[in-house]
């Protein structure tokens, strides 16, 4: 951006600059006024491209909360918009969770097949739960594979963070990988789903456009296991 402006001619480099000076001002009166020309330059390449962060960033003046339990904690936020308007807006702090993507040396996924009773439907999904009190994600990850499906996953690497339900929510999901697993019996959990099964790595594509895994943190992780080298 600098060199161009050094290439106009001074009538050129005065309007860009007082263009720029104008679009500042409601930002910081004082630099426009107290910088020279070639530091205004230098500090607007500097700047210009977080203004748009700056501006669109929404401003949380307080929250209170609404219902709270050991599993949710229901708030309102008094939340102004770039604009300047004020909104109330709902939103849900909840555990974080952790689960994995378990796959064999047959290019097969271990998923679950549940019934999600809020949606009333049912779909494919890898094994995933919430992180207790002082324990690591990791090891969340493997307890929650073996409690869901009986198998205990191999080593484990991160994968993936997935912020779920952003726009109401704080909850993370921490998404790890194992390229094996042991069987250890059957679930502990087996109310958590109808039946668990090793799913070729090469139908999930077509089970997620017929609608068979919906869930979006299973979905996040399942694509983006399949672009992996």
């Amino acid at each position: 951006m600098l060199d161009r402006i050094q290439g106009m001619e001074s009538e050129r480099i005065a309007e860009r600059i007082t263009m720029v000076a104008n679009a500042l001002r409601p930002f910081d009166a004082r630099v426009v006024e107290e910088f020279p020309t070639r530091a205004l330059v230098a500090w607007c390449r500097d700047q210009v491209s977080t203004l748009g962060v700056r501006r669109m960033r929404w401003q949380v003046h307080s929250e209170e909360p609404l219902y709270t339990d050991p599993w949710l904690d229901v708030r309102v936020a008094d939340v102004e918009l770039p604009d300047g308007r004020h909104l109330n807006h709902r939103l849900i702090r909840t555990a974080p969770g952790a689960g994995a993507v378990v796959t064999d040396d047959r290019q097969r996924v271990l998923l679950i097949w549940r019934h999600r009773f809020i949606t009333d439907s049912w779909g494919w999904e890898i094994p995933i739960g919430k992180i207790e009190d002082d324990e690591e994600p990791i090891a969340a990850a493997a307890r929650e594979v073996e409690e869901e499906t009986g198998w205990q996953p191999g080593p484990l690497r991160p994968l993936l963070r997935v912020q779920p339900t952003n726009g109401i929510s704080d909850s993370v999901h921490h998404i790890f990988r194992a390229d094996s697993a042991i069987y250890t019996g059957p679930p502990t959990e087996a109310w958590e789903a109808e039946r668990v099964e090793w799913v070729p790595l090469a139908d999930i594509r077509d089970l997620v456009g017929k609608g068979d895994i919906v869930g979006g943190t299973s979905m996040v992780g399942l694509l983006y296991v399949l672009t992996e080298p």
